[in-house]
């Protein structure tokens, strides 16, 4: 009955783990992909001289795009900026404008990598050599924000997992312990009658293997769940839409269980087989 209740205890703790992990898992990779995004949807815009044409627009636009920097590029023209403010502030704003103030301009984004001060200061000296480019604009400030709040962001989300982690499997650890202690008895008699030592880890490891499949299966049907479930509350998350990167998740948990348990069972066993 004590290793029954010993086994069902160090399911249930693996279970607990596993889903931990994975939970902190996957708001980690969730963090990522907000981060991402983040960074892509940070705008640059190139202010063209007055003195530019249509087809130095163009040539410039093309450059951009064809850049190892741009994501994405669009040229907007002075008229289809007043456009957009009109719809913005209302039509009356053009009442006070005696000629249209805007400018021609190309408008883009980043890739995620290239979204810091030096870059960006190293994009817009290239882009200033151009005659026809008047000047580059982008938001200081967000930039500061980003690069001050993103690391410390990463660097605590980091540090949380780690721990989470180690203390889950390290009660993993300590409670396959216990389990075997209720089989101490049954390990020496086989000692006694000379088993080999994998005789005797055998039946252990099996059993370790199996607990570490299921639990990682109910593990991940619980991550499933509550994933659902905030989807549900939290649309705007995709917490549970993304069916490739929860097949990834699945890979990942159910590898990382099948690894981890039955090594702790092995290295739980070794005072157990040692002959004196």
């Amino acid at each position: 009955m004590q290793k029954r209740f010993a086994g069902t205890i160090a399911f249930i703790c693996s279970f607990l783990a596993l889903m931990s992990i994975g939970i902190f898992g996957v708001l980690i990779f969730k963090m990522y992909l907000l981060e991402q995004n983040i960074k892509e949807n940070f705008l640059v815009e190139v202010v063209l001289a007055k003195k530019a044409s249509k087809q130095d627009t163009e040539t410039l636009l093309k450059s951009i795009k064809s850049s190892n920097y741009c994501l994405e590029a669009e040229a907007i023209s002075k008229d289809e900026a007043m456009k957009a403010l009109k719809k913005e502030m209302g039509e009356e704003v053009a009442d006070f404008l005696d000629e249209n103030p805007l400018y021609n301009s190309i408008q883009f984004r980043l890739k995620s990598p290239y979204v810091t001060s030096y870059s960006l200061n190293l994009i817009g000296s290239q882009l200033k050599k151009n005659e026809k480019v008047e000047g580059v604009r982008f938001s200081d400030l967000s930039l500061v924000n980003l690069e001050r709040t993103l690391p410390i962001i990463r660097i605590i989300a980091v540090i949380t997992v780690s721990i989470i982690t180690f203390f889950a499997l390290l009660v993993v650890f300590f409670i396959t312990r216990l389990k075997l202690n209720f089989d101490a008895p049954k390990i020496a008699t086989l000692k006694l009658f000379g088993a080999s030592k994998w005789f005797i880890a055998k039946p252990h490891l099996g059993a370790s293997f199996l607990s570490a499949f299921f639990a990682s299966i109910f593990a991940l049907l619980a991550i499933f769940g509550i994933g659902f479930y905030l989807n549900n509350l939290y649309p705007q998350l995709q917490i549970a839409a993304d069916f490739i990167n929860f097949g990834i998740y699945t890979t990942v948990l159910i590898v990382f269980s099948l690894l981890f348990i039955p090594l702790s069972t092995g290295i739980a066993l070794i005072p157990y087989l040692k002959y004196k």
